[in-house]
Formats: structure tokens, sequence, C-alpha cells
């Protein structure tokens, strides 16, 4: 189950159910089953969580909170939390020059993906990660003009 959690309004309907949808994708595609929490947060709301989860003090884009570690489900079914600031996939989206839509739908895969362990610190790592974000893009129809965020 995958529960889209809009509590200050910065979605459409259409649009959370777009999260939801790629996020089942993206879980299906990588052939797990689970629970994952999305939820959405304004600039300062994401920045304060990248300060104390990461010490890094500036507005981000998505951010992960994996349940478990190495891609394993957990024995309560539950993947982890995943957090997007609207307002950053917006500003991503014009400057990649793609849709707010198709920005909003890559950061969900996005997080997904780290929630299941994939890292793109390491090179090679990264590499594993964005073919992966290209095939499960693709499986959503979604183009992809870019995958660097």
């Amino acid at each position: 189950m995958i529960r889209v959690i809009d509590g200050e309004g910065l979605l459409c309907e259409e649009l959370r159910a777009l999260i939801g949808r790629a996020a089942k994708i993206a879980l299906a595609e990588e052939k797990k089953e689970g629970r994952i929490d999305i939820a959405t947060a304004a600039k300062n709301k994401i920045r304060a969580l990248n300060m104390r989860h990461r010490g890094i003090n500036r507005v981000t884009d998505v951010l992960s909170f994996p349940a478990v570690l190495a891609g394993r489900l957990p024995p309560d079914g539950f993947w982890g939390d995943i957090v997007i600031c609207p307002a950053r996939a917006t500003q991503q989206a014009r400057k990649y020059g793609h849709a707010f839509a198709r920005e909003l739908t890559f950061l969900t895969v996005h997080g997904v993906l780290h929630l299941l362990g994939y890292d793109h610190e390491a090179r090679a790592d990264g590499e594993s990660m964005r073919q992966r974000e290209r095939v499960i893009l693709g499986r959503l129809n979604i183009p992809d003009e870019t995958c660097d965020t």
C-alpha cells in the first residue's frame, strides 16, 4: 500500500495519484511488495529535515527514510518514508525543461529506489540506480529527458 500525505495541500488529487502510481510501479518493477508513506513538504520543512538527518542546511528535492537497509522487506512490510518538496521539483522541472508531473514522478521513483537500498554516492552504484530509474520511468511512459537530480 502506498499512502500519499499532502497535509499542506501542495498538490492536486491528480498529482497525488500519479505519485502513488509511480511508487507502486517502482516496487513492482523491483519485484517488491510492501507499504510506503510519501509526504510533501514546503521548503522550510524539508530544509529542517535535511539538516536534522543529513547535516546539510539547504532545501533538497527528496529525502528517503528507509525502515531497513540492504533492500530486504521489513518484517512489518513497511519500507519507509519519502518526503518530496514540490517547490524544489518545480524549480528543477524548469531547469531541465520538462513537466512538473515528470519531475514529481522521477523524484518518487528515486525515493523508492533509495528505500530499497539503491545509492548513487559511488559512480558504479549511481549508474545502476540511474538505469533502474530509466526502466521504471519508461514503464510509466514518462520521457527520460534527464535523470540528474
